[in-house]
């Protein structure tokens, strides 16, 4: 038997608690999130990334993807990691993230939402510090590396991926609890928040997150190709030295 919850709940509130601030700024910004817009964006970039411009070069492509998973991986994600410490020990609509984000059903909605945020935060973590140590070597939003695909690729898969996968996890926890009525109503994220979304949306944010999925892998797999074409262009390299130095000698 299946509980549809679908309550638009108010403000989340603040105790005397401090962490109890993070839900009420979770409530106001993760409803509007673009999902029409983010399920392009890997498209995009795996476009720009095999036919560069002048403006839009695969540096500036590293940079932006880096920047990406940092602010938004990171610095957006340690908002919804607060969020849920403010409930803790609890994982329930009464408690932390849940209270900006309501459960559409009595599934395991906040334990897979729980789940994304705690992969999405160390992601986001590794491309804060990458963004430090290479604003450091470069400045901020430049990037003079070498191998620049491997760079990029690797980059925008470990984004996307990580995000991809975790992002439909609470989607999946919907389908083992009502099937396909999981795309009933106004979204999963937003459906049971302050947010008035179109019907179907839920469709939308899926899509969104399994093109982020299937995009990251599609980059790992470029990422793992450019290397290896390095490699072996490298060794081409250190052999016709060697061969070079065998001619001068004799």
């Amino acid at each position: 038997f299946v509980v549809l919850l679908n309550v638009k709940m108010g403000w989340p509130g603040v105790t005397n608690n401090p962490l109890t601030i993070f839900p009420n700024i979770a409530y106001i910004a993760f409803p509007i999130l673009p999902y029409e817009l983010f399920m392009w964006l890997p498209i995009v970039l795996a476009y720009y990334a095999e036919k560069p411009t002048e403006k839009i070069t695969l540096p500036r492509l590293i940079t932006f993807i880096t920047y990406f998973g940092g602010i938004y991986g990171g610095l957006v994600h340690y908002v919804a990691l607060l969020s849920v410490l403010s409930g803790i020990p609890h994982l329930d609509e009464d408690h932390g993230i849940c209270t900006a984000l309501p459960p559409p059903t009595d599934g395991p909605w906040c334990e897979l939402l729980t789940m994304h945020i705690l992969l999405a935060v160390p992601m986001g973590t590794y491309f804060l510090y990458v963004m430090y140590v290479e604003k450091k070597k470069y400045g901020w939003l430049s990037w003079e590396g070498d191998n620049e695909k491997v760079a990029f690729f690797f980059r925008a898969g470990l984004v996307f991926t990580t995000l991809g996968i975790s992002g439909e996890l609470p989607y999946f926890g919907q389908f083992a609890k009502v099937g396909g009525d999981t795309f009933d109503g106004t979204g999963v994220y937003a459906g049971t928040t302050w947010a008035d979304w179109y019907e179907g949306r839920g469709y939308i944010e899926f899509i969104s997150y399994m093109s982020w999925l299937l995009c990251g892998l599609y980059f790992l797999a470029k990422a793992a190709y450019h290397k290896k074409a390095a490699h072996m262009v490298s060794g081409m390299d250190s052999c016709s030295e060697k061969n070079a130095a065998g001619d001068v000698n004799m």
